[in-house]
């Protein structure tokens, strides 16, 4: 079944945004698999600039249904590098963990 399109939703597959989010779970798998202690430690080794990897290695929490309508194109048009990137950590509504569960909030001690 094609994707429908909505208004105010893209009609076209953002490059930058693919291009990032594949950036972002390739960084992640290396942390992951413990290629690298550290984000620093990756910044510095693959020479990637200090503040730009955190932010979009964020991109790799994305719920899953975002991430289908980033790859088809469905996404909407608000969507882009940065403001996905800064609200998907800070607000956790754009995001789920990679387990499928809904993100934990921190208790206020």
């Amino acid at each position: 079944m094609a994707p429908q399109f909505l208004p105010g939703r893209s009609k076209a597959t953002d490059s930058t945004l693919i291009k990032a989010l594949s950036r972002a779970w390739r960084w992640q798998k290396l942390l992951d698999a413990g290629a690298y202690a550290s984000i620093a430690e990756m910044a510095d080794k693959e020479a990637i600039n200090r503040s730009s990897l955190p932010r979009t290695i964020r991109l790799a929490l994305l719920a899953r249904d975002i991430v289908k309508a980033i790859l088809t194109g469905t996404q909407p048009q608000r969507f882009s590098c940065q403001t996905l990137s800064s609200h998907s950590r800070s607000t956790g509504k754009h995001s789920e963990r990679r387990s499928g569960s809904a993100p934990t909030r921190r208790s206020r001690a």
